[in-house]
């Protein structure tokens, strides 16, 4: 608690400082100018009863939907600074996957159309350093003390924040985060004569499960163990499990052609059409709704689900950590807010980060979309939406063999890479998948030298 209060009074202290301040100056893409410049844009402002505007992007709505955020964002206004209006947008309305929201944030970047703040996760931070697309928030903490350490010290572990630090500069503030685990369905379960899986379950319960929870329903339709994980993260998860990774331990060359990975990929491609566990994946899979329509028993996936359980009404689902084929691991990723390195109101939009950081922010942005990262109000919310069954595997999964997911600069193409190869495996019965592998390799080396 007094955690909590100190986060509080250093984040009401830091209001009034920024309409203190007086400094003159231009905006130069540095931590400090731009503060110097946004202080007296926001002194003009307030003199001239217009407000200072925000420009923040962020990917998806994260469970709420875009008008349910952008309706949650004039509590800014209205209790952290009247000044500022926060102009909300999602970049990703299409629903697709992180290595497209890093090139359309590239392309808005060549094109001088970065807004103030935008959304980030692991996936991209390393672009975002590359091309000097972000600036610290050190200068606003040096002026601010006390602000970051509290924040720190309520985050419920440091490996969470670490994406965010580049050498000595902090540039963002961890909201959220995401494992990925395995999502059943209570119901089949029950029917099956089965509870949860152990936390340890390897590859011959995993079989068995899947054998049981695969059936032929009334009407000559087929009801799935599962859906294959066919998406760069969900499938990360399952080559840390087989001891396997895409990448290299620093990231530099590419290794799912290793034995063990080879292993994996052969694996997903059998309980499709050897095991026949598994329908083939389609390119306008919604695996999230299939779950929820009870055409499949079991996914991949972290906490984003909850956001279409509940609007779907579906609550009979348990998780459980990823069978263990061959170690117990997972994957995470980390995700929270960067500044823009063109903003022109740099303290702004620093005492917004703050603000996103704040349980405030969390319990209400992060309520169905992730994971929250703060310790006092995160498992709060875990455990006040009343399921999954088994939920508290939400956050032990960070004790659990856990390791980042394999995001370097050129993480969007890798994305696609994957997307590609993994197609062409598990659409074809007769793939050579040890020679998609190594063409797969292949193409991600060379898009490591990017």
């Amino acid at each position: 608690m007094k955690k909590g209060i100190a986060f509080l009074l250093a984040l009401a202290m830091s209001v009034p400082l920024i309409g203190c301040s007086s400094d003159g100056g231009t905006s130069s893409g540095s931590g400090e100018g731009n503060s110097q410049a946004a202080s007296q844009t926001g002194d003009e402002s307030s003199a001239s009863g217009d407000k200072i505007v925000l420009d923040v992007v962020t990917m998806t709505g994260y469970g709420n939907g875009l008008e349910a955020n952008k309706e949650f964002m004039k509590k800014y206004t209205e209790e952290v600074n009247p000044n500022v209006e926060i102009n909300l947008e999602e970049l990703s309305i299409d629903g697709s996957e992180w290595n497209v929201y890093v090139s359309k944030l590239a392309t808005m970047a060549a094109s001088g159309t970065l807004p103030d703040v935008f959304d980030m996760a692991t996936e991209g931070i390393q672009m975002v350093y590359k091309n000097n697309l972000a600036q610290p928030l050190n200068t606003y903490f040096d002026s601010h003390e006390g602000i970051y350490e509290s924040v720190l010290e309520d985050t419920y572990d440091p490996k969470l924040i670490e994406p965010f630090i580049n050498g000595e500069d902090v540039y963002g503030l961890v909201t959220m985060w995401n494992p990925c685990i395995t999502h059943l369905n209570t119901d089949y379960l029950e029917e099956a004569g089965l509870s949860l899986p152990s936390a340890d379950w390897d590859t011959d319960e995993f079989l068995r499960y899947c054998e049981a929870l695969t059936k032929t329903n009334e009407d000559g339709s087929k009801r799935y163990a599962l859906l294959v994980p066919d998406y760069y993260f969900a499938v990360s998860a399952w080559l840390f499990s087989w001891d396997a990774s895409f990448l290299n331990e620093d990231w530099t060359e590419a290794a799912c052609d290793s034995e063990n990975a080879i292993e994996c990929f052969q694996f997903i491609h059998d309980l499709i059409y050897k095991y026949q566990y598994a329908p083939v994946p389609q390119p306008n899979d919604n695996y999230q709704q299939m779950f929820v329509d009870g055409q499949i028993a079991m996914i991949t996936a972290g906490r984003w689900p909850l956001a279409t359980y509940e609007a779907n009404g579906f609550r009979t689902v348990g998780v459980q950590y990823n069978p263990s084929f061959k170690t117990q691991a997972n994957v995470y990723g980390t995700q929270g807010f960067m500044i823009s390195s063109t903003t022109d109101h740099y303290d702004e939009a620093c005492e917004f980060l703050v603000w996103t950081a704040s349980e405030d922010f969390i319990k209400e942005f992060v309520k169905f979309g992730s994971t929250p990262s703060r310790l006092e109000c995160g498992e709060e919310i875990i455990e006040s939406a009343g399921y999954p069954e088994n939920r508290e595997v939400f956050f032990e999964t960070l004790t659990k063999g856990m390791k980042s997911v394999e995001a370097p600069t050129s993480y969007a193409d890798l994305g696609t890479i994957f997307d590609t190869y993994f197609s062409m495996m598990m659409t074809d019965e007769n793939a050579d998948i040890a020679s998609i592998c190594q063409q797969m390799a292949d193409e991600m080396d060379v898009a490591l030298q990017k």
